[in-house]
């Protein structure tokens, strides 16, 4: 029980960072990549629609947050319905990285990178699914201004300019 717990809370998390850089792609992402790991570890894919429909539930609860995380959900659930191939796999593990990276989450971040390295060379790991993330950062950065929390990067010297 503590275990689902807690993967709710990751999943959570996930949604609440994909809400604030606006972007349903990076949660639709994470779900998937969250479907891909049950498969490889042969438990049942359907415990990912149900602990989607349980926080959906628990978000009704509240009217200011729920009709903005509502299509986020709903794009999530659509992506269930297909069967995870190995390029859909790779996307997916790049997304669901990011949104560790972005939610300042480091263990969720090292439990995709561990997972990855189960499956491929380390130098795959880093080209195929760290590099990605950290150039779309960067783009983020650049584009929206997206604030990295401190926690994720060492806390920098002030400018000099």
């Amino acid at each position: 029980m503590e275990h689902t717990l807690e993967n709710k809370a990751y999943t959570l998390d996930f949604l609440a960072s994909s809400i604030e850089v606006q972007l349903p792609e990076a949660f639709t992402g994470y779900v998937r990549w969250l479907q891909t790991v049950l498969v490889t570890r042969n438990l049942d894919i359907e415990m990912v629609a149900e602990s989607l429909a349980d926080l959906q539930e628990v978000l009704k609860e509240f009217p200011d947050t729920y009709p903005v995380a509502e299509p986020y959900f709903k794009a999530a659930q659509s992506g269930l319905d297909r069967k995870p191939s190995s390029e859909s796999a790779l996307d997916d593990t790049r997304s669901a990285y990011l949104q560790a990276v972005l939610s300042a989450d480091r263990r969720a971040a090292m439990t995709v990178v561990q997972d990855s390295l189960r499956i491929s060379e380390p130098a795959s790991v880093y080209a195929d699914v760290v590099a990605p993330a950290m150039h779309e950062v960067g783009r983020l950065w650049q584009t929206i201004g997206l604030l990295l929390r401190e926690s994720i990067w060492p806390r920098l010297p002030p400018s000099t300019s």
